[in-house]
């Protein structure tokens, strides 16, 4: 059951201060029904402007609401979810498992992070995510392929790396141009060269580089398409994959092309894998 709001502080300040008023008055020698009359307008006037506060915050309120009931209004889906989202919160919160409330709570927090991190043009995820972009990217890449790659040779020989060997060559095949830079030590490189001569041969333009050789802030897996999508992977010690991040920020794009192209600076050219 609601209860009915009682006076906030500005209305307590404005009587206090009109009673003052109207004492000091009669105090000084004033005529009192004049001082009391006084210190009346004053309660009025401050009265009258705490509702024009009030109503105006009500209209800005109301004004939010139905910007965003407009804006739910145009996507079905949307309304269905958040109705569904705030019914089953407020479900859980009403339970009496603690334990359920936090996830809930925490729930909430994550879902509001992830948007909040898109809408900021970034999201990290796990290890091979289903929304993991840099296959499935390939595929919608129109143009160019920027890529370096840091991790082990080993790689290319799993499901996924035979799975983006394909998106290259279907790329290729579509007319995209793939550049790839190996940062790998020559007898790594030596130790796989099926696999680079497999890339030679679909077109792909390949450079190496020894990781001794690349200065630190270089050594960074990552694919860049069309000059406006990076996918960089965080690896771990051992070079397996412990993030995957997408980013469409124009500012980090920018910067990863400029490294490639310093990287691309120290690495040479591999024409054949003989």
């Amino acid at each position: 059951m609601k209860t009915l709001k009682g006076p906030d502080k500005f209305q307590i300040i404005g009587f206090i201060l009109s009673t003052l008023i109207s004492v000091l008055l009669i105090l000084r020698g004033q005529d009192t029904v004049s001082s009391v009359t006084l210190g009346l307008v004053l309660a009025i006037l401050t009265q009258l402007f705490d509702i024009q506060l009030r109503n105006a915050e009500a209209e800005g309120k109301l004004l939010e609401a139905s910007m965003l009931d407009a804006r739910l209004f145009d996507d079905p889906k949307l309304l269905e979810q958040v109705k569904e989202i705030i019914e089953d919160y407020y479900t859980v919160q009403q339970g009496w498992f603690e334990h359920f409330k936090d996830i809930a709570r925490d729930s909430l927090d994550v879902c509001q992070y992830n948007l909040h991190t898109l809408a900021n043009g970034y999201i990290a995820l796990p290890p091979y995510s289903p929304f993991a972009y840099a296959s499935k990217g390939l595929r919608y890449a129109e143009k160019c392929a920027c890529t370096v790659a840091l991790g082990s040779m080993e790689y290319w020989r799993s499901a996924p790396g035979r799975k983006y060997m394909h998106a290259n060559m279907r790329a290729i095949q579509r007319g995209v141009r793939i550049t790839r830079i190996f940062v790998q030590y020559p007898d790594e490189l030596r130790q796989h060269r099926d696999i680079i001569s497999q890339m030679l041969q679909m077109g792909v333009s390949l450079y190496a580089v020894s990781p001794d050789e690349v200065p630190s802030e270089l050594k960074r897996d990552m694919n860049i398409l069309d000059k406006k999508i990076l996918v960089h992977l965080e690896l771990t010690n051992d070079g397996n994959i412990r993030e995957d991040i997408i980013t469409i920020d124009p500012v980090k794009v920018k910067r990863a092309l400029d490294d490639f192209e310093k990287l691309k600076g120290f690495a040479v050219r591999i024409e054949t894998m003989d």
